[in-house]
This record gives C-alpha cells, sequence and structure tokens, in this order.
C-alpha cells in the first residue's frame, strides 16, 4: 500500500515520472493489480512514452482480454502509432464483444470508410441506424457511405434526417 498510495500522490501531484516509478514498485508487491496496472499505460502516455505504453497494453490484454477501456485506449494508441489495421481489430473485437454499442460501431464504420472500405461500413451503419433511427451520426456516415456508392438520392436523404436531428448551415 505504501508504494500505492505514494504513487497516487505524485500522480495527483502531477508528476508522472515518480508516480509510474512507485506504480511500478506496487506491481512487484502484488502484480494482480487491476488499479495499479490501468494506471501505467496512462502514466506512460502521459510522459509521451506511446510505444512502451503500446506494448503494456497488449501484454496486459493478453491476459484481461475482457476489459473493454483498456482495449479503447490500445485502440486509440495503435491509430496515434499509425497502425490503423491492427486498431481496426481492437475496435472489431470490442464491437464482437458489444455488439449493441453504437459509439464502437459507428468508430469502426467510421475507419472503414476512411480506409475505402464502404462494404464493412454499410452493415455496422445499418445496425446503428435500426436500433437509434434518429442517431445524427449514423446519418451522417450513412450519408458518407451513400455519396462514396454514388447512391446520391439516399445520400440526401440522411443528410435531410441528420438535419433533423440537429441543424447547421454548413450541413
Amino acid at each position: 500500500y505504501f508504494y500505492f498510495l505514494w504513487g497516487r500522490h505524485a500522480d495527483l501531484m502531477l508528476r508522472f515520472e515518480e508516480a509510474l516509478e512507485f506504480y511500478q514498485k506496487a506491481l512487484v508487491c502484488d502484480e494482480k493489480a487491476e488499479i495499479i496496472s490501468e494506471k501505467v499505460p496512462i502514466l506512460l502516455l502521459r510522459l509521451e512514452r506511446t510505444d512502451e505504453a503500446s506494448l503494456w497494453l497488449h501484454n496486459y490484454l493478453a491476459v484481461h482480454p475482457d476489459k473493454t477501456g483498456m482495449r479503447m485506449l490500445y485502440a486509440k494508441v495503435l491509430l496515434r502509432q499509425n497502425k490503423n489495421t491492427e486498431a481496426m481489430d481492437q475496435y472489431q473485437l470490442l464491437s464482437d464483444q458489444h455488439p449493441d454499442d453504437p459509439a464502437i460501431l459507428l468508430l469502426l464504420a467510421e475507419m472503414y470508410l476512411a480506409t475505402d472500405q464502404p462494404h464493412k461500413a454499410g452493415p455496422l451503419l445499418e445496425r446503428v441506424l435500426s436500433r437509434d433511427p434518429t442517431s445524427y451520426p449514423g446519418h451522417m456516415l450513412m450519408a458518407r457511405l451513400c455519396q462514396v456508392q454514388d447512391r446520391v438520392d439516399e445520400a440526401v436523404g440522411h443528410y435531410q434526417k441528420a438535419l433533423e436531428r440537429n441543424w447547421s448551415s454548413e450541413l
């Protein structure tokens, strides 16, 4: 507890290097302390040690594959490292674990659109819109998908539904 408390104090005082040192010492004493294990990659990211954070998260998720928050963080780290394919794999795992989570489905669909894979984005967006027919981001992404696929009338329809939800002059 001493190392954890010292690490927590340093963390609160924004002394991230010191916090990391003491959290790591606390993990030597209790390697199963999940609360500490989940703080280490965040501190590594604050210290701009992205590669170390990525490796830490990869190893952590090998042991704890059901930790949604850590998997989301890992996917974001992979994106920061420009490892888009690996990040999409992580989001796909999240989608498999949480098939009804619109945030994950929308993120994954947006990534598929950005990487020129509209055939994979379509079913995800249909799932989002079937669960929430008024989803603003769902209609926006579906409109972009329809535009890419030269389905202009459908794109206009989705843009109109998005406008009904959230009017903007730009849209």
